[in-house]
């Protein structure tokens, strides 16, 4: 009985080790992934695969497709054993990448898939590759990412004169920011960035830096404490300064030195002058060496912005912005024709307008306010101006600078015969009468003719300006005969943004 038990497990063994054998897919027995899957070009929005069958087993090619950033597409399509290859019609300019993948299928089973592969078009090329040195021993890298559905994005590195590090770092898709520990000082490290399907690969972009021992400080912050009271705070990124050094200078005056210790991040200046502009720069040194500079400015006590002026039944309604915190007031000053500016009104802490009843037709008001605190005072803010003539009564005129342009605004309570206007700009209150101011309109802007109902102008000046630099301007009225009448100058500071 015990001996034809035996038997009967042997038996049973061996027809369940028959039927596993049957049913295996290893690679020992031929079912193995494709290998080699590539894409071409063939036509006007035609792709060809093709890829190499390693499977002794193949009875067909299971394709499966990824468009953009849908998920896969499986079993898109199928093809027969004795083929290895498959045309596809997708838009090969589009920024959309297509990605494909195969496996072999026996009739019962699948093999693995292949390495994916991809098309990219001209258009998927990742672009404006940034470098900067943000620690003593890491560059980060920022790019543009132009593809849609990419699988991966890679960066081959080259140090120097040695070959390229063909993946030296595969990274998600969508990513735009890698930041690489390089220790490679004094040698230009060059990187290319591409986006990536598989072995498949978008033309690159590519950028190099030279990695230096001191890197430059970082994320400079200028902070008003009092008005007369800076603090500065950086990043330190360095790991063997001796110390850092920082650069102050006052608004006309020269460059003063100050060394603090190693590993510093913050400092306070104590001596700020009010209602000019501080300049500072702070570096990294050792020994006689020097990181680059980060640099920065502040004024502690600003001036009022964008001063506007309303004509309303002979009196003047004027109004401001208030760019200040700790100031205890503001004065106006007005002049009258060729006349010097006088102060003729203060208003308290916080107020932002002001009216003026003391007015005669006739004459040209010109107008500016500053702020006041501690003894000290801000600059000016622009300058408005009103004028009434017989023929035009220009109400307002005034000039701000608004989106990195300076803006000229102007209107009229009435104009007689009245073309048009020129605007001139110039770099001193002189410079028109001296020949040296340029007409900025290239034609002539037009008038309202003759009109009892007020009238509003805008310009915007689009040639350069310097920062910190005050420009001048006049308008020009142009009437019927040829007959030209010069309102101004007013003025404007271009300020730090």
């Amino acid at each position: 009985m015990k001996k034809t038990l035996f038997i009967v497990s042997i038996l049973v063994f061996a027809i369940i080790l028959t039927f596993c054998s049957k049913s295996s897919t290893s690679t020992e027995e031929g079912l193995n992934a494709p290998s080699n899957l590539e894409l071409t070009l063939v036509g006007s929005n035609l792709v060809k695969l093709t890829w190499q069958d390693n499977s002794s087993e193949a009875i067909e090619f299971i394709i499966d497709r990824k468009e953009g950033e849908f998920d896969w597409y499986e079993n898109y399509a199928v093809v027969v054993s004795n083929i290895t290859s498959f045309i596809d019609n997708i838009p090969t300019a589009s920024n959309t990448v297509y990605s494909y993948r195969v496996r072999t299928f026996n009739g019962s089973d699948y093999s693995d898939y292949s390495i994916p592969a991809g098309w990219f078009s001209d258009s998927t090329v990742p672009t404006n590759l940034q470098l900067e040195q943000v620690a003593q021993d890491s560059i980060r890298l920022c790019w543009q990412d132009n593809s849609i559905g990419e699988l991966n994005f890679r960066i081959d590195r080259k140090i120097g004169s040695a070959a390229w590090q063909g993946g030296y770092k595969i990274l998600e898709p969508e990513t735009t920011i890698y930041i690489d520990y390089n220790t490679s000082y004094y040698d230009t490290c060059y990187y290319r960035v591409f986006a990536a399907s598989g072995n498949s690969l978008s033309n690159y972009n590519q950028n190099s830096i030279i990695p230096v021992l001191l890197p430059s400080p970082s994320n400079l912050e200028i902070e008003t404490l009092s008005l007369t009271s800076i603090r500065l705070t950086w990043d330190d990124n360095c790991e063997v300064e001796d110390g850092y050094l920082l650069c102050k200078m006052e608004e006309g005056c020269v460059w003063d030195s100050i060394y603090v210790a190693a590993d510093t991040e913050e400092w306070l200046d104590e001596e700020v002058t009010p209602g000019i502009m501080n300049y500072y720069k702070v570096c990294a040194y050792k020994n006689s060496n020097y990181s680059p500079y980060i640099e920065g400015s502040l004024n502690t006590f600003s001036a009022p912005l964008n001063l506007t002026t309303t004509f309303v039944d002979s009196i003047v309604i004027l109004e401001w912005q208030d760019n200040s915190n700790n100031e205890e007031g503001f004065v106006i000053e007005r002049k009258v024709d060729e006349g010097n500016y006088e102060e003729i009104a203060t208003v308290g802490q916080d107020m932002t307008a002001y009216i003026d009843e003391n007015i005669e037709m006739g004459f040209i008001y010109f107008y500016r306010v500053y702020a006041f605190a501690q003894g000290y005072q801000s600059e000016y803010s622009n300058e408005v101006l009103i004028l009434c003539t017989l023929d035009i009564f220009l109400t307002h005129f005034t000039v701000q600078f608004v989106n990195s342009y300076p803006i000229l605004y102007w209107t009229t309570q009435w104009e007689t015969g009245n073309m048009g206007w020129n605007i001139y700009r110039g770099e001193s209150s002189t410079a028109l009468e001296e020949n040296n101011a340029i007409q900025i309109n290239v034609d002539l802007i037009e008038g309202a003719g003759t009109t009892s109902e007020p009238t509003d102008y805008e310009f915007i000046d689009q040639y350069p300006v310097q920062v910190n630099q005050t420009y001048w301007y006049w308008l020009e009225s142009v009437d019927y005969a040829g007959d030209t009448e010069i309102f101004g100058p007013i003025s404007l500071t271009i300020p730090y943004q």
